[in-house]
């Protein structure tokens, strides 16, 4: 433990800090020949990691600790410090096609804005996320595809009517509203293509569990309710439709 004590200034230093602090202790050790240095390793926790996973928590503390104050982000000597995510505004500015500017207000309500989640757990959450949401998109065209193609085939026409139902997006619409909708395509759809319904409904649900966890996080609000991205997208497709037009008013 000498050896461990010894070499803090060295990590004082590195994350320019004038006090030792927790983060110092524990970064030491964990780069230390201790029996506790290299349980720390085996799990993980590197001296790395440490100062990886302090600088991204950013707790409230004092503002000697430029590892973890807040009022340090600005500064050169909080050289852990995590940049902000970029804006919608930002998004815009840098992409010249309409469409991907559109894409980029609206996703700014449906994903985290933050920091909030760049911790372990949050890049964990974000993983099941992609796959649970990459899932539910391509299950869900290939049920719009085949009851397309039933309807425009042998089959009877109204399962057409059904690719729409399928489309329908929990984060668009309200729960009651939802819930009738898939009731409904999964009473009209044949046999065989129920079950693809049936998996669309699975993915679409777990993600949105993660998604809703992650802009609860992201958010610090615990008790968000589900029904924020439906009123968010609605909200937001009013006002660019307000905005159209009065660009539209003014160019004429």
């Amino acid at each position: 433990m000498a050896d461990v004590l010894r070499d803090l200034g060295t990590w004082t230093s590195v994350t320019g800090d004038e006090q030792v602090s927790t983060l110092h202790l524990l970064a030491a050790l964990a780069g230390s020949a201790t029996p506790e240095g290299a349980f720390l390793r085996q799990n993980r926790l590197t001296s790395d990691a440490v100062l990886t996973i302090g600088a991204r928590c950013r707790a409230e503390v004092g503002g000697d600790d430029a590892a973890f104050a807040r009022d340090h982000a600005g500064d050169a000597d909080a050289v852990f410090s995590v940049p902000d995510a970029p804006t919608p505004d930002d998004l815009t500015t840098r992409t010249g096609g309409r469409r991907s500017a559109t894409a980029a207000r609206i996703m700014g309500h449906h994903l985290p804005r933050g920091n909030r989640l760049n911790t372990r757990l949050g890049v964990a959450r974000m993983r099941w996320w992609a796959v649970s949401h990459t899932l539910n998109y391509l299950v869900t065209l290939s049920a719009v595809l085949l009851f397309v193609d039933q309807a425009l085939g042998a089959g009877p026409w109204w399962l057409g009517f059904c690719a729409v139902l399928v489309s329908i997006q929990l984060s668009a619409v309200p729960w009651s509203v939802w819930l009738t909708v898939k009731v409904v395509s999964l009473w009209l759809a044949p046999p065989p293509l129920s079950w693809v319904v049936l998996g669309s409904i699975v993915f679409e649900l777990a993600e949105f569990r993660d998604k809703l966890w992650m802009k609860r996080v992201d958010r610090a609000e615990p008790g968000l309710p589900s029904g924020y991205f439906w009123r968010a997208y609605w909200r937001e497709m009013f006002a660019m439709g307000m905005d159209r037009m009065g660009a539209d008013r003014h160019e004429n």
